[in-house]
């Protein structure tokens, strides 16, 4: 799921944009690696502890897995 719309366009049709080519190659490449996958538009108003989480990894990438662990309630 994704509140991108444009990058959901892109991954479920064979058009390319441009501005975001080497993003959905990578995304291509790697969910060529899954037996099923499918890619879904949500609202942002419906994506916010999603949005959230994100950003808190992205501002400390090394505490990632542990914070992804907290979220899901395993530690």
């Amino acid at each position: 799921m994704s509140d991108n719309q444009t990058l959901i366009r892109a991954l479920n049709s064979k058009l390319m944009e441009k501005e975001i080519f080497g993003v959905v190659a990578d995304i291509k490449n790697l969910s060529a690696l899954f037996e099923s996958i499918s890619f879904t538009y949500i609202s942002r108003s419906e994506n916010v502890e999603a949005d959230r989480l994100a950003k808190t990894v992205l501002r400390n990438p090394s505490s990632s897995f542990t914070l992804m662990l907290s979220e899901l309630g395993h530690l």
